[in-house]
């Protein structure tokens, strides 16, 4: 929020030896970054959660996972967001 965290960065690890992160994780934290003014980026799902789901590798294309999921949102954004279309923030 302001004067603190601008841009939360997430996602799951790949390789050998990773470890756990869920799809479910990521929703819940791009709604907690999202109700803290923070701009909320998921990088990759990582290989435990591409499995998961069912994909490859370590789930790095953002077209492959679900839509709540495919967030990458940059501060200076989400702070032009919050001040002229304050009224369309909860729907980005």
């Amino acid at each position: 929020g302001p004067g603190g965290i601008t841009w939360l960065i997430t996602g799951g690890e790949s390789g050998a030896r990773v470890r756990p992160y869920q799809a479910g994780w990521a929703a819940e934290i791009i709604e907690q970054a999202r109700e803290a003014g923070i701009a909320p980026f998921v990088k990759q799902l990582g290989t435990v959660a591409a499995r998961a789901m069912g994909l490859r590798g370590k789930a790095d294309e953002p077209a492959a996972w679900p839509a709540a999921l495919r967030v990458q949102e940059f501060p200076l954004a989400r702070r032009l967001l919050a001040t002229r279309y304050k009224r369309y923030l909860a729907v980005v």
